[in-house]
């Protein structure tokens, strides 16, 4: 097991660092920022179904992605750094993170190189320009996903979704999107207590060492239910476009089992 979790983690790797190649090389062909974004988080889909292929991850959509080339607000439940390998695999996006993950190791910098929106989540005094920043990239024609819980959790439940970077889709006047992601089963066995840290990524994990158990997986399943697209401007405030989201991703939410 050992060797083939070295075969995938060095697979991975190959892959990350292709495409920050190709990522650095699209900067001398393409000037404008937005475009150039939207360039890269197509490379990044296409390399993205590469590593799930490589990890041994099988993803079943439910409903309908959203279009290719249609900009919006996507929302949903965060448990991973796996859930956006995950859902770049099925629609192309920038994502929204926070500033610790920028100051961790590595990913920190694969963030930055992806194009990646950050937030301080530990100071709000930047939240207008931050929301201004996701807004000009709607704006933009890109897709931007954001995980409103504002931090990635052990499977248990939905935190909260948090409203106020709702307010971009609202500036923008596009739509909001809501979408579920459960992970199933881990080497056949249905996701509990005892194998989810093998996926979920939470409280004070080091990057490194669970990527390395996630490549010890010889397999995982996992479903991502897309729900029908709301129109931010039928919403008198994001909050209430926030509560919205949350429970429609609460009812489809299959907690971690305890057994």
């Amino acid at each position: 097991m050992k060797i083939v979790a070295f075969f995938k983690i060095s697979i991975v790797f190959s892959l990350i660092f292709l495409f920050l190649g190709l990522s650095g090389l699209l900067r001398f062909f393409i000037s404008d920022h937005y475009r150039l974004q939207i360039y890269r988080t197509k490379l990044q889909s296409i390399l993205c179904r590469w590593g799930l292929r490589v990890l041994s991850v099988e993803v079943k959509a439910i409903g309908s992605c959203p279009p290719a080339d249609e900009a919006r607000l996507m929302v949903g439940n965060h448990m991973s750094y796996l859930d956006v390998l995950i859902l770049c695999s099925l629609y192309s996006s920038s994502y929204v993170t926070s500033q610790e993950i920028r100051e961790t190791f590595f990913l920190g910098m694969l963030c930055d190189w992806a194009g990646c929106l950050f937030v301080e989540r530990r100071n709000r005094s930047n939240l207008s320009r931050e929301v201004l920043d996701i807004t000009e990239a709607l704006k933009a024609g890109q897709k931007v996903t954001i995980f409103p819980e504002a931090t990635s959790t052990n499977g248990e439940e939905v935190l909260r979704f948090r409203a106020p970077l709702y307010q971009s889709a609202m500036d923008a006047n596009l739509s909001v999107q809501a979408f579920c992601l459960n992970y199933l089963k881990i080497n056949g066995v249905p996701f509990h207590k005892g194998n989810r840290d093998f996926v979920c990524w939470y409280g004070d994990m080091s990057f490194l060492p669970h990527l390395w158990a996630l490549c010890l997986c010889r397999s995982i399943e996992v479903s991502v239910e897309f729900f029908e697209p709301l129109t931010a401007a039928d919403y008198s405030e994001p909050k209430a476009l926030a509560q919205v989201t949350q429970y429609l991703v609460a009812t489809k939410f299959i907690p971690v089992a305890t057994i």
